[in-house]
């Protein structure tokens, strides 16, 4: 398996992204609905590429495609249309405390601002949406409310990644394409989606 980058030569249109929770559902014979929430959930989105990329990123957007076969490699990137908080974290925090497999909760130090509800953030291997504003005492982020929920164990002083933070992606199809085309100057736009992969 080889992890990719997102070529910064290849710009996206609209993206729509979502979190796919894993939910059990069973109803029972009155109607009467019961619902389990199981671990595993993951971002999903779907990047349209407008009609107007022919001359300049198609032949090369095609290419990286193609080149994860189908999921067998991943394709690492974040959120586009957050790639630093709302909030004036910046700086290089850190976990203050061990964090659990299914945590979703955080203690941030080395914060020199706060965060807002809505905000990404990453820890190693995934991203995280801030649940609520939160500001700081003296230097820490205490009980900073997350979702997902965490999916594997970091130790204190595990960074927390404000910048761009990323993950793996992988199609959510094993065919590359199809790839449109027209005569016309530039061929129809097209959309892909992505769901996220972790080990």
């Amino acid at each position: 398996m080889a992890v990719y980058n997102w070529p910064t030569a290849i710009k996206v249109g609209p993206v729509d992204y979502a979190v796919e929770f894993d939910v059990q559902l069973t109803i029972a014979r009155s109607g009467k609905i019961f619902t389990y929430g199981l671990p595993g959930a993951r971002w999903t989105c779907s990047i349209r590429f407008e009609n107007d990329l022919e001359q300049r990123f198609r032949p090369a957007l095609e290419a990286m495609l193609i080149n994860l076969e189908g999921g067998a490699h991943r394709l690492s990137f974040g959120h586009w249309g957050r790639p630093i908080p709302n909030g004036s974290l910046r700086g290089n925090p850190t976990l203050g405390s061990a964090v659990a497999r299914g945590a979703t909760s955080l203690t941030i130090v080395n914060a020199n601002g706060g965060l807002k509800a809505g905000d990404i953030i990453g820890l190693p291997g995934q991203l995280v949406m801030v649940m609520a504003d939160i500001n700081p005492t003296l230097t820490n982020l205490n009980n900073v409310q997350v979702k997902p929920a965490i999916r594997s164990a970091h130790n204190s002083g595990t960074a927390v990644t404000w910048n761009r933070p990323t993950t793996l992606w992988i199609p959510d199809t094993n065919i590359a394409g199809p790839f449109p085309y027209s005569q016309a100057r530039s061929r129809p736009g097209f959309s892909y989606r992505f769901i996220e992969a972790w080990a």
